[in-house]
């Protein structure tokens, strides 16, 4: 099961600056200090490392509106926190892949648009020929290792 640190170190590495990079224990000290909560980079990396495993609801809650986040569901031990968390990982996924950016332009939404109502039997043909343009234009697999390939 993981810990409060795993939760938090995953979520520090997929939510960076604006320039991709990590923040720094010091950016995080220094925004919560501005938003209202006390808390030195030295806590901050005992938290990261697992040397405090538990901080205070608050702290939780600021660092999650830090990140971006609503609340601290973000850091629970929950199916809803485990949710939260793999949609993150899927968004960066997303955007690593470019697919956010696609998605952005409007392409991606108008391809959709375009296939939503066709019968099933109808989208696995169409999934079957972008597999094909994929790899006809030499692009990696996208499938999940446990989708069968043609």
């Amino acid at each position: 099961m993981p810990t409060f640190a795993d939760r938090l170190n995953r979520i520090w590495e997929q939510v960076p600056r604006e320039d991709g990079k990590p923040y720094t224990l010091q950016e995080v000290a220094d925004a919560l200090a501005k938003a209202g909560t006390e808390v030195s980079a030295a806590y901050l990396s005992m938290l990261r490392s697992g040397k405090r495993p538990n901080p205070s609801p608050e702290l939780k809650e600021a660092l999650a509106k830090f990140f971006g986040f609503d609340d601290a569901t973000v850091f629970a031990d929950s199916p809803a926190g485990a949710r939260i968390r793999q949609e993150l990982s899927e968004l960066r996924a997303m955007k690593e892949s470019g697919l956010l950016d696609l998605m952005r332009e409007g392409k991606i939404a108008a391809f959709a648009r375009t296939a939503a109502g066709l019968p099933e039997a109808d989208l696995d043909t169409l999934q079957a020929v972008v597999e094909a343009m994929r790899r006809g234009a030499g692009l990696p697999d996208t499938r999940p290792p446990s989708q069968p390939g043609p």
